[in-house]
């Protein structure tokens, strides 16, 4: 299994921003950057339709059309005055070049992503130059928070997952600094109605942000309490949109109180299962993520609704598959542990009731995503909970010695060498190593017992029982210590989840 240093880095990274301009060219040298009128409304156009899904909770007001084009009007005099301004238009021409690099799957099948790859690296630095201008670490800004935001998914995204951790510690500290973490009305002298939704808005996507990548890197969580500002108040009516808005900050609370817990004793994986679970089921039922969706005939929900349903599906299915990995960890401390053969499979210690039929095999909705959103594999978390999924089943193969899940596992595997053929990330190539090496494990494990159940004569009727009555294979004890000697079962999943 890959240590965080390895997967989420690429070994020839190096710093995202770089300074590119003298210091006394102030703003001269940024403005150059800034691609034509057509390009640069067509990069904000996608952001808007597309960074909702998964990147940023909603749409500045600041980068509506009449707003840049007034900014745009006295580029050089604005420019110095609101550096935070020219901050945010270029981060979010970053992200809106990396989301538009794949619109289609055709498009994410052909496209050459290196030119619009050196477009985001400019975009990118060029919003940190610009923040720097704009004295953020001192004097923070509302929208310099929002920069900062915007440009965590786009490191992310371009494979510098661990630079993208580092930076969330810094807006966090920002955050703390602006008082984000409180409730508006409290605050001295009280916001506008429309700046406390801002607030609000921000926060909780903080929080959701902060949980994402301690789960992923299995590092603690950068905020340590959530504060009093409340969650934000959806400005629609449809129900449907009110209950996944209230469903999503409900999944960021549970994430947070499961990455929180010292020790996730059995009786603890079992509540925190059972609240994951009651949570889906609130989920309104067009909603509700199922198979069905990757169906191309099936009518799915409007964008972002589709999107951010089936991450939500994503992240419980996650969750729930490393709680439950934990309870076997826990068993395997125990002085009575001994690896099950394959006809007695460690999960079976969980109550089938109790769990979904999918807790212990890949979420389909990567499929869904390559199959009916492709540009939403942009969002590297979504390959992510793929690849967590894909190692965790072959860990438990090689551990009970069964090939029962390796086809599904190879589903999976399939999406990532289309994902790094079209370049969408430079992860996907660790990830596919990583998951070859695991395939390559346990088919040579089962290549081994067949011969050496062939040259002993071994059949079901030789299979000796220990006094505890479970069938024990000599066989298993000699592969399963060669296998726990082994660092591929060393390393955790996602750190000490």
């Amino acid at each position: 299994m890959p240590r965080a240093a390895d997967m989420y880095a690429a070994h020839d990274s190096m710093y995202p921003f770089p300074t590119l301009w003298p210091a006394m060219s102030r703003t001269q040298g940024l403005l150059q950057c800034l691609p034509s009128r057509d390009e640069l409304y067509h990069y904000l156009d996608v952001f808007s339709q597309k960074a909702r899904g998964f990147a940023f909770p909603y749409v500045p007001d600041d980068l509506a059309q009449k707003e840049v084009e007034r900014f745009l009007e006295n580029a050089e005099e604005n420019a110095e005055k609101v550096p935070d301004l020219l901050a945010l238009i270029f981060a979010a021409l970053a992200l809106g070049v990396q989301l538009d690099t794949f619109g289609s799957r055709k498009e994410a099948e052909t496209s050459t992503p290196q030119n619009g790859s050196r477009k985001g690296e400019i975009f990118s630095v060029a919003a940190m130059q610009a923040l720097r201008l704009a004295s953020f670490t001192s004097r923070p800004t509302l929208k310099c928070i929002k920069v900062m935001i915007m440009l965590a998914p786009y490191l992310t995204n371009s494979g510098r997952f661990l630079d993208a951790w580092s930076f969330s510690g810094l807006t966090i500290r920002l955050a703390h600094s602006v008082g984000l973490h409180r409730n508006p009305r409290f605050l001295d002298p009280a916001p506008s109605l429309r700046e406390s939704t801002i607030r609000r808005n921000l926060w909780w996507w903080l929080l959701h942000m902060d949980q994402e990548y301690a789960m992923t890197l299995g590092r603690p969580l950068g905020i340590s309490g959530v504060g009093d500002c409340p969650p934000p108040d959806p400005l629609t009516t449809d129900p449907v949109a009110l209950r996944l808005s209230e469903f999503f900050d409900q999944l960021t609370i549970h994430g947070r109180q499961i990455l929180s817990s010292n020790q996730l004793t059995d009786s603890k994986i079992d509540m925190y299962t059972d609240r994951l679970i009651a949570l889906w089921d609130t989920m309104p039922e067009p909603l509700q993520f199922n198979k069905s969706w990757i169906d191309e005939k099936t009518a799915i929900p409007e964008w972002p609704m589709e999107t951010r349903a089936a991450i939500s599906y994503c992240s419980i299915h996650n969750y729930i598959i490393l709680l439950n990995r934990q309870r076997i960890e826990n068993n395997r401390k125990s002085p009575d542990y001994r690896p099950r053969s394959p006809g007695f499979p460690q999960l079976a210690s969980i109550p089938d009731s109790s769990l979904p039929q999918t807790t212990y095999t890949p979420s389909p909705s990567p499929m869904f995503f390559h199959k009916r959103v492709p540009s939403a594999l942009v969002d590297w978390t979504i390959g992510q909970q793929a690849f967590n999924a894909c190692m965790i089943l072959l860990l438990d193969g090689i551990d009970r010695e069964s090939i029962e899940h390796i086809g599904r596992v190879e589903k999976a595997y399939m999406v990532f060498v289309e994902m790094d053929k079209a370049g969408m990330h430079q992860l996907t190539g660790l990830a596919m190593s990583r998951i070859t090496d695991g395939l390559t494990c346990l088919r040579q494990q089962s290549e081994t017992r067949k011969r050496s159940m062939n040259a002993e004569g071994i059949s079901p009727m030789n299979v000796q029982h220990s006094h505890e009555g479970v069938p024990h294979n000599p066989f298993d004890w000699d592969m399963g210590q060669r296998l726990r000697d082994h660092d591929f079962l060393h390393e955790p999943v996602m750190g000490a989840t």
